[in-house]
């Protein structure tokens, strides 16, 4: 039984979902910093520690469903947004601090994704949903 039954076949669909689960990858990375701080002896070790797995088993899954539906280079090149939420995530909870030349790289980072996806709906006009 199906709980979620969704339209792959609407390209803007497959980006929406595709950038949900880079935004699941990118909370495995918080609990993975997370976890580094306590010894693996420590109990919050293990609890960050497996919510990282689960949060990589909630993506791996569904990367493996989405990858159906769309190109693996088109997928590679969006999973570059984890950058961008590990940026985020590393200003909102870690106390990190934005560079110029951490700004400048989100910055490249996302035209070349804006770029590509303009590329992508450009050569295949009907698959735009």
């Amino acid at each position: 039984m199906k709980l979620l039954k969704l339209n792959l076949a609407n390209k803007k669909i497959r980006l929406v979902i595709l950038h949900s689960l880079i935004f699941i990858y990118s909370i495995s990375c918080i609990f993975s910093k997370a976890a580094s701080y306590y010894s693996p002896s420590h109990i919050r070790f293990w609890i960050y520690y497996s919510g990282m797995v689960f949060m990589l088993f909630l993506y791996a899954g569904g990367w493996q469903k989405i990858l159906k539906y769309m190109p693996v280079g088109t997928a590679f090149m969006h999973k570059a947004a984890a950058i961008l939420w590990g940026m985020v995530f590393g200003i909102l909870l870690f106390n990190e601090r934005l560079t110029i030349n951490k700004a400048a790289g989100i910055l490249i980072i996302i035209s070349g994704i804006l770029l590509y996806t303009k590329s992508d709906i450009m050569e295949n006009p009907d698959d735009i949903g």
